[in-house]
């Protein structure tokens, strides 16, 4: 990548890039993402609202294919109202668009729903989307069909893309990505049970082994171990019943919070976004259970409220055994971090904890960079980081700076391809009004 502008100057240019910006209809917001095909040559996106004197008809509820070769928009689809995430699945063959819901009025039983919650699912085929079927979160009671305005952002599918994993905040639900038929529902916490709630769930895609993540009414943080089987169908992960493992009193799990799994999905990690402690769990804990052990991470714990808002996201490489550990910034449009974020890596060795690594933050502070967002590559090889100003870097998994690139766009998150592609999505334009995506790619 190019040098930018806000990098050292002493550090050399290793390639350059083809930069690609594209203005999108519809308004994005942070809710939003990028997702690549599994090959990398395209980018799909699902702005959320509709854009103030746009005469488009999808506009605010279409999702749209471009070349991310060349920015040129391949194909557009109506996908419903207030869409947010776009997930593709690992063989590239199923596209899933999640939509917010819209509650107008009332409390409880009594609230009056205008809008749905629901995922609509596409077949992907050479640029193109084929609408295979739309599914409404149902009601938090399985004996009630009433859909439901609530569910979670977060939509995972198995690694052979014929299952589809998704949570109305109460249960886990399955569906056959072919025929969308609900082939499992687990669930978690009773109506009676309100206001505890799913916030997370996560999903080891090799061996099947799931974790739901919940937060009960006593404000108990608890994780429940499952195992998807290949029928499509939950069971425990060990015993006839779902062991409800709790996190320790006073800890708080941010509502985005990502697990990392080890050793085959037998062992997780999760981070307290209260204490900064990262806590080591067995699949097969039952209740009452214990962490097989814990480390506490300098600057990554949160107060209040933001707490509960903003969860550590975790990503383990299993074939160096290093942990990256990203506490996401907090951007507010036109463009300013008003929290910035954090990124520590480590290593893990059997339930050992090595000392951790500030280099990439070290660097990026004495570079008076602001951290956005940072994900790993798709090879596993290297970590990038967005950051406030702009820039995307890239280092080593050691923390060895690599090369960095200024985009043009204030960016809100990054996406990466297979084929090494980075997209950042964001506002440009003047004073940031254009919903816009910068693709980046080495050449």
């Amino acid at each position: 990548m190019l040098i930018g502008s806000h990098v050292p100057q002493t550090v050399a240019a290793s390639s350059q890039i083809n930069n690609i910006l594209l203005s999108l209809p519809g308004q994005v917001t942070a809710e939003n993402n990028v997702a690549f095909s599994a090959d990398g040559r395209y980018g799909i996106i699902a702005p959320k609202f509709h854009t103030p004197g746009s005469s488009s008809a999808l506009s605010g509820r279409g999702v749209y294919v471009f070349d991310a070769r060349t920015g040129a928009i391949l194909n557009e689809q109506l996908a419903g109202w207030n869409p947010t995430t776009v997930t593709i699945d690992p063989t590239g063959t199923f596209l899933a668009v999640r939509h917010d819901g819209n509650v107008t009025q009332g409390t409880g039983e009594n609230q009056s729903v205008v809008l749905q919650a629901s995922i609509t699912v596409f077949r992907l085929n050479e640029g193109k989307l084929d609408r295979q079927f739309e599914a409404a979160f149902p009601s938090f009671d399985p004996n009630d069909t009433t859909p439901s305005p609530f569910g979670l952002d977060r939509v995972l599918f198995t690694a052979d893309g014929k299952r589809l994993i998704a949570s109305n905040r109460m249960a886990l639900l399955v569906y056959n990505t072919e025929t969308g038929e609900l082939i499992d529902r687990e669930q978690v916490f009773a109506r009676t049970e309100l206001p505890s709630q799913i916030i997370s769930f996560d999903l080891d895609q090799k061996s099947g082994s799931l974790v739901a993540t919940g937060v009960t009414s006593q404000e108990r943080y608890i994780f429940l171990p499952l195992q998807m089987e290949t029928t499509g169908n939950l069971r425990p992960f060990q015993g006839d019943s779902v062991a409800r493992v709790e996190l320790w009193r006073d800890e708080v799990l941010g509502a985005d919070t990502r697990l990392a799994f080890l050793e085959n999905g037998t062992r997780f990690l999760v981070g307290s976004s209260s204490s900064g402690r990262i806590f080591m769990y067995s699949m097969n804990a039952i209740s009452g259970s214990g962490p097989l052990g814990w480390t506490t991470l300098y600057g990554m714990n949160l107060t209040g409220a933001d707490a509960a808002t903003q969860g550590l996201q975790l990503a383990f490489n299993e074939s160096t055994s290093l942990v990256m550990i990203n506490r996401p910034g907090h951007i507010n449009r036109p463009g300013h971090i008003n929290r910035p974020g954090h990124i520590v890596t480590m290593n893990v060795v059997g339930t050992n904890f090595l000392p951790e690594s500030y280099g990439i933050e070290n660097f990026l502070k004495t570079s008076n960079q602001l951290v956005q967002e940072a994900v790993p590559t798709e090879d596993g090889q290297h970590i990038l980081v967005l950051t406030g100003q702009g820039v995307v870097l890239k280092f080593k998994l050691d923390g060895t700076y690599v090369n960095a690139v200024s985009t043009s766009i204030t960016g809100v998150n990054l996406a990466t391809a297979k084929d090494g592609s980075v997209a950042v999505l964001g506002w440009g334009g003047e004073n940031n009004s254009e919903s816009m995506v910068q693709v980046l790619q080495d050449k």
